[in-house]
């Protein structure tokens, strides 16, 4: 059975949590802006480069999930439900004993 946390505990365990979760981020973001200034970009040029960074991996992620989903190993949701890409996702494959046997549209 748990017990309820106090007012303080939680709060020391809200602190504990951001810490562990931001510090890592902290000292790696300063580290890069040092090394990026020392290689001749300003503060700004610096954090400009790193936004780019951000926005083009955040970009990028959602096409190579919705890649990696409909032409994975696994079947998704959204292949059970009829909607594909493409028609070679729906072909057969085979199975480990060696027999092919069709997947459920």
């Amino acid at each position: 059975m748990t017990r309820r946390l106090t007012r303080e505990q939680a709060y020391r365990v809200f602190v504990l949590l951001s810490v562990t979760r931001w510090l890592p981020v902290g000292l790696v973001v300063g580290i890069v802006i040092l090394l990026q200034t020392d290689r001749g970009l300003s503060i700004a040029e610096a954090l400009t480069a790193a936004a780019i960074s951000g926005y083009v991996c955040f970009t990028l992620e959602l096409p190579t999930s919705g890649f990696a989903d409909a032409f994975g190993r696994r079947p998704s949701i959204s292949r059970r439900r009829g909607s594909t890409w493409s028609s070679a996702s729906r072909t057969s494959s085979p199975t480990r004993s060696g027999s092919s046997r069709r997947r459920p549209p």
